[in-house]
C-alpha cells in the first residue's frame, strides 16, 4: 500500500510537471504572452523543487531508519518527524517494524539470559572454542573444576595439563574420553564429551567436562564389595569344610601331648583319613580352579581388531549349537550387511556364553527358542541381540549378574558375564540386559560406530 501510494505520486508529479513543461514551452513561442511564460515557468519550477523535496525527505526518512538498526536502535519514533499526511503511513509502517524488531530483540535477550542462567547453572563444565582456537564459552562449573582459572584460549588450557590442547581437538565428536587432572592437592576424574555445530559460518567445538571422582569412588566401593563378598562366600565355602576335617582327622590321632600309638590306629581310622585326605585334595584343588578363574578375568589381553561380518558371526554360532541332533532352535536375523571392527576370538567367546547360558535357562520341558539379530542403531552403532523364551531373570537378581563369581546355577562360575562385560569394556561398547520373567530375557551387545573405536 506505502509503495503503490508512492508510486501514484511520482507518476502524478511526473505528468505534472511534462504537461507544465508543454504548456511552458507552447508560451514561449508566443512572447506577447508574459503572463503566462511567467506562471508556467514559476508552477514548473515548483513542482520539481516538490517532487526532488518529496524524495529527499522519503530517502531521509528511509536513511534514518537503515542507520537505526544498524546501530541496534529501536528507541526512534518516525511518526513525530513525518506528520505530513503524505508521509503519515510510511512513517506508521516504519514505528511497527522498529516496534516489532525490538521486541524480537527483547525476546532473543531474555533467551539469551534464559540460557546463560541454565548454563552457568549445570553441574557439567562447558567449554565452547571456536576454529581459531578462542574459547567462547567458559561456565561458572568448568570454572571451579579450573580453581577459577578462565582461559581465553584453547592453548592457555596446556597450562592445567600438558597437551590437553591436543586432547580436546583430538576428541571426536559424540565420544567420551575419561582424563585425569592433577590441581593442586585434589585428583580430578573428568569424563569428556564432544559436539560440533556451525553458527554464522563458524565451525563451533563444544566440549562437557564432569568431575565424576565420587561417583567413581562410590561405584569402585560398591564393586569391591560385591565382589568380596563372593569371594568370602567361596573361599568360606572351602576353608570351612576343610578345616572341620583336619580336626576330626587330628582326633584321630590324638593330640600333640597324648598322641595315639601306632598299635593303636586301626585300619578304619587309616581308612577315614584316607577318605578325608581326598575330600581335602578335591576342595583344595576346587579352591585352585576358583582363583586360576580370577586370574583369568584380570588377564584380558589387548583385543586383536579386524572388521568382522555380523552375519557371519552369528550364523556360526547357530550352526554351533543347532549342530547337536537339532535339538535346540537357534535362529538368526540379521539387518543388512553390519560389520563390526572387533577381536573375532572373543567376541564369538561373548557370544558362546550368552547362548549357552539361554539353553540352560531354558524350561526343562521346553525346547529352548533362541534368537540372534541384529540391527543399526541410530548413532550409527551396531546391535547385536542374543534373546530366550526362557523363565527369564529376577528384578532383585539383575544388579548382580554381571558381578564375578555371582551365579544362580548350582554349578556356575559366575565369570561368564562378568568376562563377556570386560570384552565389550575392552572394546569401547558395553552390554545390556533386559528380562520379563516368564516371557523373554535379551541380551544387547552395543558396538560404537567404527570412527569411535
Amino acid at each position: 500500500m506505502i509503495l503503490k501510494r508512492f508510486h501514484i505520486t511520482i507518476i502524478l508529479s511526473v505528468t505534472g510537471i511534462v504537461v507544465t513543461a508543454v504548456l511552458f514551452a507552447l508560451a514561449l513561442l508566443h512572447l506577447n504572452h508574459m503572463f503566462t511564460i511567467m506562471v508556467t515557468g514559476a508552477l514548473l519550477l515548483l513542482q520539481t523543487i516538490w517532487l526532488i523535496s518529496y524524495i529527499n525527505r522519503i530517502n531521509a526518512i528511509l536513511e534514518k531508519f537503515f542507520l537505526a538498526l544498524k546501530n541496534d536502535d529501536t528507541s526512534i519514533c518516525y511518526s513525530k518527524t513525518g506528520r505530513k499526511h503524505v508521509y503519515k503511513n510510511l512513517t506508521m509502517l516504519l514505528d511497527e517494524v522498529t516496534l516489532a524488531i525490538g521486541r524480537v530483540r527483547i525476546e532473543k535477550e531474555r533467551q539469551f539470559q534464559y540460557l546463560k542462567h541454565v548454563m552457568e547453572h549445570l553441574e557439567a563444565g562447558l567449554i565452547a572454542y571456536n576454529q581459531d582456537g578462542r574459547i567462547e564459552l567458559f561456565n561458572r562449573s568448568a570454572k571451579r573444576l579450573f580453581n577459577g582459572f578462565q582461559p581465553l584460549t584453547l592453548e592457555q588450557l596446556n597450562r592445567i595439563r600438558p597437551g590437553f590442547e591436543q586432547e580436546m581437538n583430538e576428541l571426536k565428536p559424540g565420544q567420551r574420553k575419561l582424563l585425569t587432572l592433577q590441581m593442586n592437592t585434589d585428583v580430578l576424574q573428568l569424563a569428556l564429551r564432544k559436539s560440533c555445530f556451525r553458527l554464522r559460518e563458524k565451525e563451533v567445538h563444544l566440549v562437557s567436562l564432569q568431575d565424576i571422582h565420587q561417583e567413581l569412588d562410590q561405584k569402585e566401593l560398591a564393586s569391591w564389595k560385591k565382589l568380596i563378598q563372593v569371594l568370602r562366600h567361596e573361599i568360606m565355602n572351602t576353608v570351612s569344610p576343610i578345616s572341620s576335617l583336619a580336626t576330626t582327622l587330628s582326633r584321630i590321632f590324638g593330640t600333640k601331648e597324648t598322641a595315639k600309638s601306632r598299635d593303636q590306629i586301626t585300619g578304619e581310622n587309616m581308612q577315614d583319613t584316607i577318605e578325608g585326605l581326598d575330600i581335602i585334595r578335591t576342595r583344595s584343588r576346587g579352591l585352585l580352579d576358583f582363583l586360576e578363574q580370577y586370574r583369568t578375568l584380570t588377564r584380558l589381553h589387548s583385543p586383536e581388531i579386524e572388521t568382522l561380518s555380523v552375519r557371519n558371526l552369528l550364523q556360526n554360532t547357530a550352526i554351533l549349537y543347532n549342530g547337536d541332533g537339532n535339538q535346540n532352535r537357534i535362529n538368526v536375523e540379521c539387518s543388512g550387511d553390519l560389520t563390526i571392527r572387533a577381536d573375532r576370538k572373543m567376541i564369538e567367546q561373548v557370544l558362546i556364553n550368552l547362548v549357552k547360558n539361554s539353553i540352560e535357562a531354558a524350561p526343562a520341558k521346553e525346547i529352548p527358542l533362541i534368537t540372534l539379530s541384529s540391527a543399526a542403531g541410530n548413532d550409527d552403532s551396531v546391535v547385536i541381540r542374543v534373546s530366550d523364551n526362557g523363565p527369564g531373570i529376577p528384578e532383585d537378581v539383575l544388579p548382580n549378574i554381571f558381578v564375578p563369581f555371582y551365579s544362580t546355577k548350582v554349578s556356575g562360575s559366575g565369570i561368564g558375564l562378568s568376562l563377556s562385560r570386560q570384552i565389550m569394556d575392552l572394546h569401547m561398547g558395553k552390554i545390556t540386559v533386559h528380562s520379563i520373567p516368564g516371557k523373554i530375557t535379551t541380551f544387547s551387545l552395543v558396538f560404537p560406530p567404527p570412527a569411535l573405536q
